[in-house]
């Protein structure tokens, strides 16, 4: 006799009951599995209004470990990146959740001659001081412009200015005088020609897969470190120049807007809680361009005083109220039942 439910039922054999980067990057189809909740639908609901430029601000999703916020914001840009076919599949997978003026909606920001160009960076225990920041953020989307086919960079990507600066004779001999010396322990014995070799290698790899960019990250913050104490401005990249450098992409590009999503940025506040200006600054820029922050984290707001006002200040900055995914109660059982397959098996029928 079948007595229990799991006689009766199946799980999705593709069902992850967690989601991080490697998963990301190996499901590439996941997202199209992901349950629509209502915190969700107001994650669609706040990209339409700022990409509409209703809301000139950027987005914050917040909560607690197991919400699913990693999995919610691949889905966003997955659907940011669809085919239109694929687009109206989802919504109308999940018909009682997304209504068809909420699809009429998301695709009226996805029409037209403008693209969106959407990129994901994934941690920020790496991100100690404002040109960490801005190197991150710019190497990001280059990758998301290569990965999208696009040859056109803009002018300035630091990585590229600092092998073109390295491989100048005189900058590459003064360079090595310096880490032969004072840092040859911070580049264990590399010289110039290595460094390079290693810019690029490093480089490409993070473009095949962007979790292996932390290498780039570490041997950029080693140089930007010797830029900063020797006063190279060639070598260095301010929030500003950032700025003038993400602008000049979207123009080059005729972008409708660019939507940076950054999954596990609750580091960066715990490594950086006293020195956001620059942040700050990325943040604001929504403001007058099409480019868009959407930053993940875990409960950060209860690691600043309501009274503080930076953090005041900061919170400005993002669509009001935030994004906070939570599960309710009965949402437990409605992501079962969306993980369960009924069994096929004619005994059980």
């Amino acid at each position: 006799m079948l007595d229990k439910y799991r006689d009766y039922f199946d799980i999705d054999p593709e069902y992850l009951a967690q989601i991080n980067e490697a998963e990301i990057e190996s499901h590439p189809d996941l997202w199209k599995k992901f349950y629509p909740h209502e915190t969700f639908v107001k994650l669609v609901k706040d990209t339409i209004s700022v990409i509409s430029r209703k809301q000139k601000l950027s987005i914050w999703v917040e909560g607690a470990y197991g919400t699913g916020k990693s999995h919610a914001v691949l889905t966003l840009k997955k659907l940011l990146d669809a085919p239109d076919e694929d687009t109206k599949a989802y919504f109308e997978k999940y018909n009682d959740e997304l209504s068809t003026d909420l699809y009429n909606k998301f695709q009226q920001i996805k029409s037209g001659e403008q693209k969106i160009l959407t990129v994901h960076r994934y941690g920020s225990s790496n991100i100690y001081r404002d040109d960490d920041l801005v190197f991150a953020i710019q190497q990001s989307i280059v990758a998301a412009l290569k990965n999208a086919g696009i040859e056109d960079h803009g002018e300035g990507a630091l990585k590229d200015s600092a092998v073109a600066w390295l491989s100048d004779s005189i900058n590459k001999n003064y360079f090595n005088a310096l880490i032969n010396e004072k840092y040859k322990e911070l580049f264990a014995g590399d010289d110039v020609d290595i460094i390079i070799e290693k810019l690029n290698t490093y480089s490409e790899q993070a473009m095949e897969q962007p979790s292996k960019g932390e290498a780039l990250q570490t041997l950029m913050g080693k140089i930007m470190k010797v830029a900063r104490e020797q006063h190279f401005s060639a070598l260095t990249l301010t929030t500003t120049s950032l700025l003038k450098w993400i602008e000049e992409v979207i123009k080059r590009n005729n972008f409708k807007a660019i939507v940076f999503i950054w999954d596990e940025f609750t580091d960066y506040f715990r490594k950086n809680m006293r020195a956001m200006t620059g942040f700050q600054e990325i943040a604001d820029f929504s403001g007058d361009k099409p480019f868009y922050l959407m930053i993940v984290t875990h409960n950060v707001m209860h690691m600043f005083p309501e009274s503080d006002k930076d953090w005041k200040r900061l919170m400005g900055r993002f669509v009001q109220p935030i994004c906070n995914i939570e599960l309710p109660e009965n949402m437990a059982f409605r992501l079962m039942g969306d993980a369960m397959e009924e069994n096929d098996d004619p005994v059980v029928q």
